[in-house]
């Protein structure tokens, strides 16, 4: 079976958790400081990040295959969001989006986080976004996925 057409992550992903010291972090400063970050220098949130990281106020999981870096997830539990998430163009369209995606909905604040993922992967989240039946928000060069907002809040700016 082909990797586009791939309906799940395969068992040789390994999803782990890494540290502020792991030997994938200067690759992750890369892929940040390649395309960007949503907010600030990339340099400069890299350095919050592995700050973030080393007191725990922050997480990074990864996915990898064997000593390759497949891709990963960055959640931010304070502020119930996942500010970036990136999967390799060879391991696009196996499923990682999804995973990070449940992921952060388990890890973070329900009924979902804030989730911010760059516009080169929206494909790689679409299975998401149909299955959640919401258009995200467009942040240049990111979309935003936001939780579901209850109906009482419509009510309420109603009255």
């Amino acid at each position: 079976m082909s990797r586009s057409t791939h309906r799940g992550v395969s068992p040789d992903i390994k999803i782990e958790m890494i540290t502020a010291w792991d030997s994938f972090m200067p690759t992750i400063d890369a892929i940040v400081e390649r395309h960007g970050v949503p907010a600030g220098e990339a340099e400069e949130w890299s350095k919050s990040l592995r700050s973030h990281l080393a007191s725990g106020e922050a997480m990074v999981v990864s996915a990898r295959y064997g000593r390759t870096l497949a891709g990963f997830l960055v959640l931010e539990p304070s502020a119930d969001s996942a500010p970036f998430s990136w999967v390799t163009r060879h391991y696009k369209n196996c499923g990682l989006g999804h995973r990070f995606y449940s992921f952060a909905c388990i890890n973070l604040a329900p009924p979902a986080p804030e989730f911010m993922f760059h516009k080169d992967f929206l494909d790689e989240y679409a299975g998401v976004l149909k299955q959640l039946e919401i258009e995200p928000e467009f942040r240049d060069p990111y979309y935003v996925l936001h939780a579901r907002q209850d109906n009482s809040d419509d009510s309420q700016a109603a009255a």
